[in-house]
C-alpha cells in the first residue's frame, strides 16, 4: 500500500516514522531500484522509501527540505540531464552517474562479461564480433537515436511514449543494426501520434547526434537490456524469447554487478558528503568503506575471469 502513496502522503508518512525512528531516510523512483540500494544499505541507519517516479522524489524533498527536517535524501535516475548540462541544485538530491541505474549495471565490464558468458553462445559471440565488433558498443549504437528521439519528444513536447516498445520491429535479430525510420514509426505508433511528419522528426534526430556524447549518458538502460535481450534469442545466444525476457537479463545483471564497482561510483561518493555532512545520519553500510575500488579493463577483466 505505501508504494501507492501521493509526495504528500508519503512525506507525512516520513514524519510520523521520525516520532520513533532517529535514522536517515533514502527515497529512490521504484521497486527494482529498492533491491539494488538494499543491498548498500544499512538497513539498521535508513529506511529506503519508494516515491514511484523522479517527480515524485522531488516533490518528497521539496515538502520535508521546506520543513527543515533533518536526515532525509533521494535517489534518482539522471535521465538526460547530463546530456542536457541540466545541473541538480538540491543538496540531497542525488542522480546516477549514468542515465539511470540499467545504464549503469550495463556499462560495468564484470557484469557484462559475467551475463554474457551465462546467457549469451561462445560461438555466436565470436562470430559476431569478428563481423560487427564490441557487442556492448554495437547495442548501444542501436539504442543511440532512441535516446536523441526522447530528449526531442521532451524538447518540442510530442508526449511519446516508449513503455511498451517491441525492440524487434526496429533492430534486426542478426546484425542488431537499428532501423530508424522503423523506430520512429514504431514509437508514434504506440504513442498514437499519426499526425507526426515522421521525416522531419529523422531530420531534426540528425542534427543531434553529436559524436562526443557519452552514449551511456544518452540511452536508456531498459532499451540497451532490451536489445541484449533481443541479441541473446539468436546474434549471440540461442535462448527461448519467453525465457529471456528483459526483466531477467536485468536481474542477471544486478547479481553480477560488484559492490567494488559501485564504491568507485559518484554517486557512492556524493551519498558520503552527504553523510558527512548531516551527522549522525548514516545511508551506507560500513563495510563498503573498507573495499578495495574496481578501476581499469584490466582489472574488471581479471576479476571477471
Amino acid at each position: 500500500m505505501k508504494a501507492c502513496l501521493t509526495p504528500v502522503a508519503l512525506a507525512n508518512l516520513i514524519r510520523m516514522l521520525r516520532t520513533s525512528y532517529g535514522g536517515a531516510f533514502c527515497i529512490v523512483e521504484g521497486g527494482d531500484d529498492k533491491k539494488f540500494y538494499r543491498r548498500f544499505i544499512d538497513e539498521g541507519a535508513c529506511k529506503i522509501l519508494v516515491s514511484r517516479g523522479w517527480e515524485a522524489a522531488i516533490e518528497v524533498l521539496a515538502i520535508l527540505n521546506e520543513d527543515e527536517f533533518s536526515g532525509v535524501l533521494a535517489i534518482i535516475d539522471a535521465d538526460g540531464r547530463h546530456i542536457e548540462d541540466r545541473a541538480v541544485e538540491i543538496d540531497n538530491l542525488i542522480v546516477t552517474d549514468t542515465h539511470d541505474l540499467e545504464t549503469e549495471l550495463f556499462g560495468s565490464q564484470v557484469a557484462f562479461r559475467k551475463s554474457l558468458i551465462e546467457l549469451g553462445d561462445e560461438e555466436l559471440c565470436s562470430r559476431f564480433e569478428a563481423q560487427h565488433g564490441s557487442i556492448p558498443d554495437r547495442i548501444k549504437e542501436a539504442c543511440k537515436m532512441l535516446g536523441y528521439l526522447r530528449l526531442l519528444s521532451a524538447s518540442e513536447g510530442y508526449f511519446l511514449t516508449f513503455r511498451k516498445l517491441k525492440y524487434s520491429e526496429f533492430v534486426d535479430d542478426e546484425s542488431l543494426a537499428a532501423d530508424v525510420p522503423a523506430m520512429i514509426k514504431a514509437v508514434c505508433d504506440d504513442s498514437v501520434r499519426h499526425d507526426l511528419d515522421h521525416a522531419e522528426i529523422r531530420s531534426k534526430l540528425e542534427r543531434m547526434v553529436d559524436p562526443k556524447h557519452d552514449l551511456l549518458l544518452l540511452c536508456r538502460g531498459h532499451d540497451l537490456m532490451g536489445v541484449f535481450s533481443l541479441g541473446l534469442r539468436r546474434a549471440i545466444g540461442k535462448n527461448n524469447p519467453a525465457w529471456i525476457a528483459t526483466e531477467l537479463v536485468e536481474s542477471r545483471f544486478r547479481e553480477a554487478y560488484e559492490d567494488r564497482e559501485f564504491v568507485a561510483t559518484r554517486l557512492f561518493a556524493r551519498v558520503k558528503e552527504w553523510e558527512l555532512s548531516n551527522p549522525p545520519f548514516r545511508v551506507w553500510i560500513s563495510m563498503l568503506d573498507r573495499l578495495p575500488v574496481l578501476v581499469g579493463v584490466a582489472g574488471a577483466a581479471e576479476t571477471a575471469g
